[in-house]
């Protein structure tokens, strides 16, 4: 092997051989034809050829014939390749060919490119292949007018699109039915476009009987768009769901006051909410039974509440036996209280 000697003919018979012959072994000095022609049949190896070591000074037609073929297979390469090599300025037609294959540099090519004009149908046909695209088109290259409907039926198919359609390029106004269709499939969406877009302004009861399913949506939309102001029961009885939004209700939207019963109720299925409410809203005053009934689900709480908010005055029975149950909380009040 250590006497096998590198010639131009014996390296040109491949060409990965002939790529490493020339830049490793000759530094690319001197390199014969045949190796160069060998080097070239390779698409990729034409490619570095040309961009590397040419550095696209007087490339041979043959060495740019071979590496476009190599396109078909990397449409970012083709797009480069017309945007810093030739400047867009006598693109092959096989290269548009080539990269326009995606969606992406279709689309930026049409935008950044031709600017919108005389945009040619594959252009447009590829560009559709992708609904984020297709909604950029709609919105930076036709600014929202006369969009066709293919480009609308495209992006609508996702409904962040359709919202964005209908917020950034509609403004709102004359908002297709298809595509309020859309933004409804998105419980997010539905209430997105209830409060920043329509401004809380003669919401479709479709959006209310999507809002009150949910008791996020129902506590927020109460709050960030009715503000709290003729809430409807049926939101209340939503947010009353999950004790959560029950206390935020409570808490943020009514300030504790004139807070429903059934919310109330809810706040005491969660021992949590039902301590925070017991110990720091009403301050150990005219407790509940309901609510006192929820924290001393949970022995802690119960401890807690007898220790610091009543101070172990008139600790109701219930109260003590919540926490006995518990070894570490009997132990304390044993030592600390009865001594």
């Amino acid at each position: 092997m250590n006497n096998l000697k590198l010639t131009p003919s014996s390296v040109s018979q491949n060409a990965n051989y002939a790529y490493a012959y020339a830049s490793e072994v000759l530094k690319w000095k001197d390199v014969p034809q045949c190796v160069i022609q060998s080097i070239i049949q390779n698409p990729g190896y034409a490619y570095i050829y040309a961009s590397e070591v040419l550095k696209w000074k007087d490339v041979p037609p043959e060495v740019i014939q071979s590496f476009i073929q190599s396109f078909n297979k990397d449409p970012k390469l083709a797009y480069e390749y017309a945007r810093d090599v030739l400047k867009w300025k006598d693109v092959p037609p096989e290269v548009i060919q080539n990269f326009i294959q995606n969606p992406q540099y279709a689309y930026n090519y049409a935008n950044y490119v031709l600017n919108g004009q005389n945009v040619p149908p594959e252009v447009i046909q590829s560009i559709i292949q992708d609904p984020e695209y297709a909604y950029y088109y709609a919105r930076e290259v036709l600014n929202g007018k006369d969009v066709p409907q293919e480009f609308i039926q495209i992006f609508i198919k996702d409904p962040k699109l359709a919202y964005n359609y209908a917020s950034e390029v509609l403004k709102g106004q004359n908002v297709p039915p298809e595509v309020i269709k859309s933004i409804i499939q998105v419980p997010e969406y539905a209430y997105y476009y209830a409060n920043y877009v329509l401004n809380g302004k003669d919401v479709p009861q479709e959006f209310i009987q999507i809002f009150i399913k949910d008791p996020k949506l129902a506590y927020v939309y109460a709050k960030n768009v009715l503000k709290g102001q003729n809430v409807p029961q049926e939101f209340i009885q939503s947010i009353s769901q999950d004790p959560k939004f029950a206390y935020e209700y409570a808490s943020e939207v009514l300030n504790w006051k004139d807070v429903p019963p059934e919310v109330i109720q809810s706040i005491s299925q969660d021992p949590e909410f039902a301590y925070e409410y017991a110990s720091e809203v009403l301050k150990g005053q005219n407790v509940p039974p309901e609510v006192i009934k929820g924290f001393i689900q949970n022995p802690e709480y119960a401890y807690f509440y007898a220790k610091d908010v009543l101070k172990w005055k008139d600790v109701p029975p219930e109260v003590i036996k919540g926490f006995i149950q518990d070894p570490e909380y009997a132990s304390r009040y044993a030592c600390r209280v009865i001594k």
